[in-house]
């Protein structure tokens, strides 16, 4: 019994130090936030990162198929 709680013990510290690294890599190289809008395209980059977007889900009632709507 005892055996199985140090097991847990140890894998919990090293779960709470992996969040902890996590933490102060994301503190140190935060992501970066960009608006994109509609235009044209002059230069090309190269990124990573989210896409926020406000949309609706309208259901379309003859085939059952769902559009996506800005």
């Amino acid at each position: 019994m005892k055996k199985k709680i140090k097991i847990v013990i140890i894998i919990s510290c090293i779960i709470f130090i992996y969040c902890i690294y996590l933490f102060v890599k994301l503190l140190a190289n935060p992501t970066d936030t960009f608006i994109v809008e509609q235009g044209k395209i002059y230069k090309e980059e190269t990124q990573e990162g989210y896409i926020i977007r406000d949309e609706q889900i309208i259901q379309n009632g003859e085939s059952g198929r769902q559009d996506c709507s800005t």
